[in-house]
Formats: structure tokens, C-alpha cells, sequence
């Protein structure tokens, strides 16, 4: 039986691209990206540069994302909440994972729903990583 590993979240918004990157290093840490799309104004934060630099420390779970990303007016709604069941796999085989978005708070976040999911399922608490 497997450590549980560490949970953590992290909201790029918070952070420099280099820090981010080093954090993740210093964690030893997944980056499981749970934004429905990927895709970010600055080009270090979308998909194609953040799965260059992390190789297969990056994981890209649309399902986890939420579908009233574009509207704060409307609740927030994950896509297949099933899909949890990846990370929580993860963390049960030992790994450190990183839930990832771009949303600076994650107490308005829809990453707050997925972590408190998690932590109740596997007993754990998380640690919201900040940068700046």
C-alpha cells in the first residue's frame, strides 16, 4: 500500500511561469489541468508550451472542467465529475497532484468543488499554492 500523496491546487493567475514550473519540480508534483479548455492569453499557459515543459508531469482532464467557465453568473458545473477518479487513483498510488487552472481564488474557484470531493473520499486535506 501506497503513501497518499499531497493534493494541492494552484491558479496560474497567482503565479510567474518559471515559479510555477519550479514548484511543480520542488514537488515532485503532476499538473492535472482541469480547465475545460486549455487555453490562455499568455502562450506559457496553454496546453502545448505547459505539456512541452512537464512532459508527463502534465494531465490535461477536460471533464473536470466547468461548463459555465465563460458566465460567473451562472453556478458552476463540472462536466463528468466521474473523472475524479483519475486523480484520486493518482494520489492513492503516491503521486502529488496538482489540480490547475487559471482562476486566482480557489474559494470561487471550480477546483474548491474537486478538492473538497477528493479530500472527503481519501480522508486528506490541500494546500492552495501561491506564487506572487
Amino acid at each position: 500500500m501506497h503513501q497518499i500523496g499531497k493534493l494541492y491546487t494552484a491558479g496560474y493567475k497567482n503565479w510567474y511561469d518559471e515559479d510555477f514550473y519550479e514548484k511543480v519540480k520542488e514537488l515532485d508534483a503532476y499538473v492535472i489541468d482541469v480547465r475545460l479548455v486549455p487555453y490562455a492569453f499568455f502562450p506559457y499557459w496553454k496546453k502545448e508550451y505547459i505539456s512541452k515543459a512537464l512532459k508527463e508531469k502534465y494531465i490535461h482532464i477536460k471533464s473536470l472542467g466547468n461548463k459555465n467557465y465563460k458566465n460567473s453568473q451562472l453556478p458552476i458545473e463540472i462536466y463528468d465529475i466521474s473523472k475524479l477518479s483519475i486523480v484520486i487513483d493518482m494520489l492513492k498510488n503516491g503521486k502529488n497532484c496538482i489540480l490547475f487552472c487559471a482562476c486566482q481564488e480557489c474559494e470561487r474557484c471550480h477546483r474548491k468543488i474537486l478538492v473538497e470531493e477528493i479530500c472527503e473520499k481519501l480522508d486528506i486535506s490541500f494546500t492552495d499554492l501561491k506564487g506572487r
